[in-house]
């Protein structure tokens, strides 16, 4: 089975200004979490050597930007915001990927006057206007001492393909934002190349983390609208069964983890400065935490629409019983226009 699929578009993000810097914002607060890393778990930098592949700063840490754009692409999945990083679309913000029609109302936002809800919680940056956004994850800490064990793995490494429009394109629509399966304990790893020359040039010596580490991270924010303030907390911890991808390696089965609430402030800002303001803070810690992600959430996990029901498929944990497999060159070549239903219909699949 092919190791990726695609979260339906659905409805795109109405445009609004950001409420702007300038005003003291209404709401704010602090969300404290923890991370757990259900299998190979890699935030990656390259090593020395150019065929080594190897953790930041030897696992001890996540970058703040690493969590960020996980958030951002699950709350641009769920939220309907814009294609904003996909080059592939639009290069050079227009659209220009002839073999589907462009999918109206996902345009990459191009007035920092009118954002989507993602770019507003986020941020912007169109040509020289730039939004900071409401939103601020901090660097997720290791929990451990001294340093986290890695592994080494070789796989095979490479680059999306969106040109070969028989996976990416039905009905000349794009199928929509990829997204990869859960398979930590069944990863596509390189056994084959080791025997094929195309193969073996594309095969990289990876330093992995094991499974079961801990990360403590905080995300600000502040000037969130209801609305917005629960798209955060759905991005964050999900479903109960659901858990993230986060990471290098995604399609081989690395980069499984499981985020939870530990604490949540939130504060009233325009209430500290009127009489009994030090009532304008609350705090929620753990079992009252995760209650408050429920009710706050409660309406995105009641939606059964196309794009829910596509975000609890492909984030269920683990993910289908099956033989995860990309398909082979020669494959290729022989179907060249087999649609990604038709590949993962097959049985004979090589690793």
């Amino acid at each position: 089975m092919n190791p990726y699929d695609f979260i339906p578009l659905g409805r795109p993000s109405p445009r609004q200004p950001p409420p702007g810097h300038h005003g003291l914002a209404a709401q704010g607060g602090t969300i404290w979490a923890r991370l757990t890393t259900l299998g190979p778990f890699l935030v990656a930098q390259q090593a020395g050597s150019q065929n080594v592949i190897a953790p930041v700063r030897q696992g001890k840490i996540i970058p703040g930007s690493s969590l960020k754009g996980m958030l951002r692409s699950v709350a641009e999945m769920v939220g309907g915001g814009c294609i904003r990083l996909s080059g592939s679309l639009y290069p050079r913000g227009k659209y220009g990927y002839a073999p589907a029609e462009e999918p109206h109302g996902f345009a990459p936002c191009d007035d920092i006057n009118r954002l989507c809800v993602t770019c507003r919680m986020f941020g912007a940056l169109i040509g020289r206007a730039a939004w900071k956004g409401l939103v601020e994850p901090g660097e997720g800490q290791w929990s451990g001492t001294g340093a986290p064990r890695t592994k080494s793995v070789d796989v095979i490494v490479g680059q999306p393909k969106p040109s070969h429009d028989a996976f990416y394109v039905k009905n000349r629509k794009i199928r929509g934002r990829k997204a990869y399966y859960h398979h930590p304990d069944k990863l596509i790893v390189s056994v084959s190349a080791r025997h094929a020359t195309y193969g073996a040039r594309q095969t990289m010596k990876v330093l992995a983390l094991e499974p079961g580490q801990t990360y403590d991270f905080r995300v600000r924010h502040e000037g969130l609208d209801p609305g917005a303030y629960a798209l955060l907390l759905y991005a964050m911890f999900l479903e109960e069964g659901l858990n993230h991808k986060l990471g290098w390696g995604k399609p081989m089965g690395f980069g499984s983890v499981k985020i939870e609430p530990v604490a949540i402030e939130e504060i009233d800002l325009r209430a500290r400065y009127r009489r009994g303001g030090e009532r304008a803070t609350v705090k929620h810690e753990g079992a009252a935490a995760a209650a408050h992600v429920n009710e706050r959430t409660k309406d995105l996990r009641a939606d059964t629409g196309e794009v829910m029901e596509a975000v609890r498929r492909m984030f269920r944990c683990p993910g289908p019983d099956a033989k995860w497999a990309y398909p082979t060159y020669s494959w290729f070549k022989q179907n060249p226009r087999a649609t990604l239903e038709e590949f993962n219909d097959r049985n004979d699949m090589v690793r």
